[in-house]
């Protein structure tokens, strides 16, 4: 008799252990690929931080009689208003499309960084 629940009792912890494990490695891999997908994510935000961050040092290296200023590809542009939103100078208005003033742009890039269409460039003025 002993020997029968001793196999019964082996029988039935070798499905539980073998449920929960399964169970926690579903838990764990799961776990894994948002880790990782999130990870991704933050390499995204941080190549764009670096882009800017380029884009910045190539405007800081312009020649005193240049100017630089955003301008938009009214072919391109969706009208969103995105840039409208971003632009801390109030540069930018919309009209069927985007139009920045360019006594107002203070080149800080936000509508460049942030159209979705890239619609938005930076543009070198002389004088």
């Amino acid at each position: 008799m002993e020997s029968n629940n001793d196999i019964r009792g082996v029988g039935r912890r070798r499905l539980g252990i073998g449920f929960c494990h399964q169970r926690m490695l579903n838990s764990a891999e799961l776990s894994t690929e948002n880790e990782i997908r999130t990870l991704r994510h933050r390499v995204q935000l941080v190549s764009q931080k670096l882009e800017l961050i380029k884009k910045r040092i190539a405007i800081q290296r312009v020649k005193p009689d240049e100017r630089v200023i955003a301008i938009v590809d009214e072919e391109e542009c969706a009208g969103c208003g995105v840039c409208y939103d971003v632009c801390p100078s109030g540069a930018i208005s919309i009209d069927m499309t985007a139009r920045i003033d360019s006594s107002r742009c203070t080149a800080c890039l936000e509508c460049v960084n942030r159209c979705p269409t890239g619609a938005i460039a930076v543009k070198y003025q002389h004088g």
